[in-house]
């Protein structure tokens, strides 16, 4: 008699813990699965596809700075002064703008700082996205 005490409060203390699974568990837990699988597969494909209007972006970019550069070096090789004024034209029209907004808040600042900190931050830019989304494949 002791012994089937005994027995009793150990398979009592050994199901104590022991909860059943609900119906459907198995169903369930596989469609999680399955629904994980699908939301990674959609993610690669929304990087995949970012990555490709990046790599674009800067193949647009560089392909402006191209025929920028070509157009003029061109209009330097037929008339010198053309280009100086197309350059003097750039930069009134940028000097008008930054010294207008800019009197406003009381600074004066010359338009090539503004140009080349400009320049800066679209390469600094340009080159971390290129970096994240390109060249590091790791995520």
């Amino acid at each position: 008699m002791p012994e089937e005490i005994n027995k009793y409060i150990d398979n009592k203390i050994a199901n104590s813990l022991y909860v059943p699974s609900p119906e459907g568990f198995a169903d369930k837990l596989m469609r999680e699965i399955e629904l994980s699988r699908e939301f990674e597969m959609q993610d690669k494909k929304v990087n995949r596809s970012f990555r490709y209007v990046i790599a674009g972006m800067s193949v647009f970019v560089l392909s402006v700075v191209f025929v920028f550069s070509y157009y003029i070096s061109s209009q330097l090789a037929n008339e010198e002064s053309a280009i100086g004024s197309n350059y003097n034209t750039i930069t009134s029209y940028i000097k008008e703008f930054f010294s207008g907004s800019l009197s406003v808040l009381g600074i004066t600042v010359s338009p090539d700082v503004f140009i080349y900190g400009f320049i800066l931050i679209a390469l600094i830019a340009a080159g971390s996205l290129v970096d994240r989304y390109m060249f590091r494949k790791s995520y």
